[in-house]
This record gives structure tokens, sequence and C-alpha cells, in this order.
């Protein structure tokens, strides 16, 4: 390797101090002074940011401050509304409220005979299914034809322990 050959080591450090220099010259008067700027310039706009934030910050403080009094204010003033309004207000839903609970107690009545007389139609279609399902039943399981006088008989035995049960 040419790299390691002591003959050539003189011009090898010779060409090095050249590179060094230049290399050292163009970095300390052109790069270096650039970047600084840029470093500067950022630093000069971070700067002028944080100033502006600060002003924008108390100027929402003065409107949050503005804000808040007119806040209370209105506040106030809704009170004040609200309890005379609501004086009106509940002489008036007294008088709904009476027509209401009457008009609620006619139409409890009306439904109170309307499920009885449902609950007469239901027990009186139990009977009639009740009587189909265990014929069905008693056929599929037991292989037996029963008779409907019979199986009604059953079921109607059986309704009645029932509803004396109850």
């Amino acid at each position: 390797m040419p790299q390691l050959n002591p003959d050539s080591f003189l011009p090898q450090l010779f060409w090095l101090a050249i590179t060094f220099v230049t290399l050292y010259f163009v970095m300390a008067r052109i790069s270096l002074p650039r970047v600084s700027r840029i470093r500067e310039q950022r630093a000069n706009r971070i700067r002028g940011d944080l100033d502006e934030a600060g002003a924008m910050k108390a100027q929402a403080d003065s409107a949050r401050a503005a804000y808040e009094a007119a806040l209370a204010e209105a506040k106030a003033k809704a009170q004040a509304l609200g309890l005379a309004s609501r004086e009106a207000i509940k002489a008036d839903a007294e008088a709904r409220r009476k027509a209401v609970n009457d008009k609620i107690a006619a139409d409890a009545e009306r439904a109170a005979a309307a499920i009885e007389a449902a609950k007469r139609q239901a027990l009186a279609e139990v009977r009639d299914i009740a009587a189909d399902a265990a014929r069905d039943i008693v056929a599929k399981v037991a292989g037996l034809k029963l008779d409907e006088a019979t199986v009604r008989a059953a079921v109607d035995a059986e309704l009645k322990q029932l509803a004396g049960g109850k």
C-alpha cells in the first residue's frame, strides 16, 4: 500500500498540512460565520415570537377579565328574571298539574277496564291453547289419541287448581 510506504510520508504530510489549512480557512471565514448569523437570527426570531406571545397573553387575560365581569352581570340579571318567572310558572304549572292529574285518573280507569277485558279474553284463549298443546304433547310422547272433552276437562281441572293455589 502506498500510504504506508515510508518514502512517501513527507509528501503526504505536506499535502495534509495544505488541506488542513485550506479547510480551516474555509470553515473559519465562510461556514462558521454563516452558522453564527443563522443562530443569531433564530434567537432573535424566537425572542420576538416570545415577546409577541406575551403581549397576546396579556390581551387574552384582559379579554377574559371583561368576559367574566359580563358573565357575572348576566348571571345576576338571569337570576332576578328567573325568580320573577318562577312564581308565574309555578302558579300555571299547578293549574296544569291538576288538569293533567284529572285526565290521568280518567285514563287510568279506562285502561284498567281495557286490561281486565284483555285479561279475560287472554285467559279464555289460554284454555284453548293449553288444551291443543296438551293433546299434541300426549299424542307425540305417549302415542295416544285423546278426545277433545277429556283434554279440556284435564286442562280445566289444572287451571282451577292453579287459580286456587294463588
